[in-house]
């Protein structure tokens, strides 16, 4: 595999930092942008590291239930926003679960119970 290939039938399991999903090719992980849990696409591959493997959502084969359409003309092309094509509900929970995986894994921290977020009213 090489930067530019064009890999199909990826399955999106879950939602990495900054927007970017997780899934994996041939059992190594890829950082896909443009993607949510759920989705099934075809992917270009941009960046190749050791460990990793970075990728653009080219096609979205097969939407998953999580998808929302972006509220905002610019999604997508300004950079500002690169959750709102999840559910909002959905992007709580993923935002949750990064904040304590990286307060455990990261940090080393045994946390107790958390409080779900509380949702914006708008």
């Amino acid at each position: 595999m090489k930067k530019g290939d064009i890999v199909e039938n990826i399955a999106i399991d879950t939602m990495a930092a900054e927007g970017k999903c997780v899934a994996r090719i041939d059992g190594q992980v890829i950082f896909l942008k443009g993607g949510a849990p759920g989705d099934v696409v075809s992917a270009q591959i941009t960046k190749i590291r050791s460990k990793f493997l970075e990728g653009t959502v080219k096609v979205v084969t097969n939407p998953s239930p999580n998808r929302a359409d972006p509220f905002c003309q610019h999604f997508g092309l300004c950079g500002g926003c690169s959750w709102q094509h999840i559910q909002y509900t959905k992007q709580l929970e993923y935002k949750q679960q990064q904040v304590v995986d990286n307060l455990e894994r990261i940090g080393g921290l045994d946390l107790p119970g958390i409080n779900p977020i509380i949702p914006s009213k708008k």
